[in-house]
């Protein structure tokens, strides 16, 4: 999937720009004590991986970070907002109690897709916007997210 997207979607995902994953980054993607990376194909094979989710832990004790990345040819077709729902569906009940992300200002497809899942904007203007939900906001509420 890495290989076929832009330089650009790579970069404004791992704020930096980046034709290829190491190593050594995937295999921390892939540490289930660092967190969970879910891999989306379309109709479900993942054989042909079109976006993946990271939902990645943090230094704060119960504070997840979430970051997605869409294959540019699917994006703009709201994958990327259902699998930030998916996200909240994976970390609930499980001792989180809040979701972070951090993104670019010109990333703004991630800005809507965060604003979707009910994240606020807690950071000032600058290359990188922060955003937080907190998880005790949405308990009970569901997330509306579909498969």
């Amino acid at each position: 999937m890495h290989a076929r997207c832009s330089v650009t979607s790579l970069a404004i995902r791992y704020f930096t720009a980046t034709e290829r994953l190491s190593r050594s980054t995937w295999t921390g993607l892939c540490d289930r004590e660092k967190g969970v990376t879910l891999l989306t194909g379309p109709g479900g094979d993942v054989r042909k991986v079109i976006a993946m989710t990271n939902i990645l832990c943090t230094h704060d004790s119960g504070v997840v970070e979430l970051a997605v990345l869409v294959e540019d040819a699917w994006q703009s077709r709201g994958l990327g907002s259902a699998l930030a729902s998916f996200a909240l569906e994976v970390i609930q009940g499980q001792g989180v109690r809040a979701l972070t992300a951090s993104v670019m200002t010109a990333n703004g497809r991630a800005m809507r897709m965060l604003r979707g899942i009910g994240a606020t904007r807690c950071s000032q203007p600058g290359p990188e916007v922060d955003f937080r939900l907190d998880i005790g906001s949405i308990q009970g509420a569901g997330t509306g997210a579909g498969r």
